[in-house]
């Protein structure tokens, strides 16, 4: 029976970690630096702080019929649902898309709830809702 999620092996005093995302994937994360081979052959790096090159590997990867999204997802560290993002933005708009924005991506709050949530946070208040008694 298929194992439902990547094959690791875990990391003994620096040795490098290994992550199967197939039969002949893996994803080698040696410190910073994470190599990407298919059948023994290397098909790319990257660097931990490198997205837009781990993000282009990435999509690429998923497009084989044959791979395992959740696999590939989880031998590269991210959610199923990010993997599912990324591919969207790679359709709308190709390689440019897999970008990283310079602020981490779109604001969920506007500008009006920042500045109300910093007032309490300088209050000493948290961002728990409050609770009747």
């Amino acid at each position: 029976m298929p194992r439902s999620e990547p094959l690791k092996f875990p990391s003994v005093a620096g040795l490098p970690i290994t992550s199967w995302f197939s039969s002949r994937g893996s994803v080698v994360v040696r410190g910073t630096r994470t190599e990407v081979f298919i059948g023994g052959t290397l098909i790319g790096t990257f660097e931990e702080d490198e997205q837009l090159e781990r993000n282009a590997i990435l999509v690429q990867l998923s497009e084989d019929p044959k791979c395992h999204l959740g696999r590939l997802a989880e031998a590269f560290g991210l959610s199923t649902e990010r993997l599912r993002q990324l591919r969207r933005d790679y359709e709308k708009g190709g390689l440019e898309a897999l970008r990283p924005g310079k602020d981490g991506g779109p604001r969920r709050l506007s500008e009006r709830d920042v500045a109300r949530l910093t007032k309490c946070f300088e209050r000493g208040l948290s961002a728990k809702p409050p609770t009747r008694r």
